[in-house]
């Protein structure tokens, strides 16, 4: 499992936010079949937080504004390339 960090790390809430995500991945992994960590989703390991906050931040961060923005950039990049655009 390889984890990449798209921004830097802000403020000390991000830092925990952060450290408490790897640690409940690693805790997913280490209770789970291989075959159940390859076909799992973001959710399937948030049980494994240890911080109150972390829920809640996930949540701020998934927020419908922001996935709608994400899904109009990937099908502007999907239809350029049906039309060949590179």
């Amino acid at each position: 499992i390889e984890i990449r960090l798209c921004g830097g790390i802000e403020t000390a809430e991000d830092l925990l936010f952060f450290l408490d995500n790897m640690q409940a991945l690693a805790r997913y992994v280490k209770n789970n079949s291989l075959e159940k960590v390859q076909k799992c989703k973001f959710t399937d390991y948030m049980k494994y937080f240890k911080l109150k906050s972390s829920l809640e931040i996930a949540k701020n961060r998934l927020n419908f504004t922001y996935c709608s923005k994400y899904v109009k950039e990937i099908q502007t990049l999907i239809n350029k390339k049906k039309k060949g655009v590179k």
